[in-house]
């Protein structure tokens, strides 16, 4: 019987490389999140002040022609 032996890997760990890309991934994930979320968040505020305006401003208009 021919026994096949497997070597087992040498590399189980990621290397320092390795690591270091994985850290550096993360970081750049967090702060472009960060970035898109105060992006998005910024204009979700004016785009209800503004709803808010329009509604209270169209509510004027029509409370004026009664």
């Amino acid at each position: 019987m021919n026994s096949s032996s497997k070597k087992p890997s040498s590399n189980q760990q990621p290397s320092h490389e390795e690591h270091a890309m994985i850290g550096w991934g993360t970081l750049a994930g967090i702060v472009v999140g960060l970035g898109i979320g105060l992006f998005v968040g910024h204009w979700l505020v004016w785009a209800i002040f503004l709803g808010v305006a329009g509604m209270t401003v169209g509510a004027l208009i029509d409370r004026s022609r009664r």
